[in-house]
């Protein structure tokens, strides 16, 4: 009776020993890391949009400008887009009588983010204009048909602040081609373009 007593109890024994031993962990054991999936950015999310409206007022024109643009991001910083638009004006000939013009605009533009607020940007304009200041045909009794394409090439930078989707941004741009008399003469060189606007998405 005390053998088949002995004999249970090193079973039990020898049974909790095995249990253990399964449960048994190694401290310099590490979980394979479960791999996240990648997050797939749609094109939308690479797409930001936002435009200009602006009026200006002078004492011999005044004017008002549209102009919506698209811009598409090729990476965390680098992007690229483009714009078009239409301005309509009124002014005064220097000799006395009154004009009203059409022209209209298309610009390819890049931007690179510096830093999170502050981004580079550069861009080619071609605006199509329906009088040129300078021209002698400004004169009241010569009629100008006619239109003209002026070339600009834009470098500066600009100042972005992050408000909900999208950004208020102020930005600043030189004129660099001067080879073209009619676009020295529009935006002279040393003079900054001024700009301010809101863009979703950048």
């Amino acid at each position: 009776m005390i053998r088949i007593f002995l004999f249970a109890l090193t079973l039990c024994f020898f049974s909790v020993a095995v249990s253990q031993d399964t449960n048994y962990v190694d401290p310099n054991y590490q979980a394979k890391k479960q791999k996240e999936p990648k997050k797939s950015s749609s094109l939308k999310d690479k797409m930001y949009v936002g435009g200009t409206f602006g009026v200006s007022l002078g004492s011999y024109s005044s004017s008002v400008l549209i102009e919506p643009m698209v811009g598409f991001k090729m990476t965390e910083k680098l992007s690229t887009g483009i714009g078009i638009g239409y301005r309509w004006g009124q002014g005064s000939y220097t000799n006395g009588g009154k004009f009203t013009y059409n022209n209209y605009l298309g610009r390819l533009f890049s931007r690179y983010i510096i830093i999170p607020k502050v981004y580079a940007h550069v861009e080619y304009m071609v605006e199509s204009y329906d009088k040129i200041f300078q021209f002698e045909s400004q004169n009241p009794l010569v009629k100008n048909n006619s239109r003209t394409a002026v070339p600009f090439l834009f470098v500066g930078g600009g100042f972005r602040s992050q408000a909900g989707r999208g950004s208020f941004i102020v930005q600043v741009l030189f004129n660099v081609l001067q080879n073209n008399p009619n676009s020295a003469e529009i935006y002279p060189s040393g003079f900054p373009y001024i700009s301010i606007g809101y863009i979703g998405g950048f």
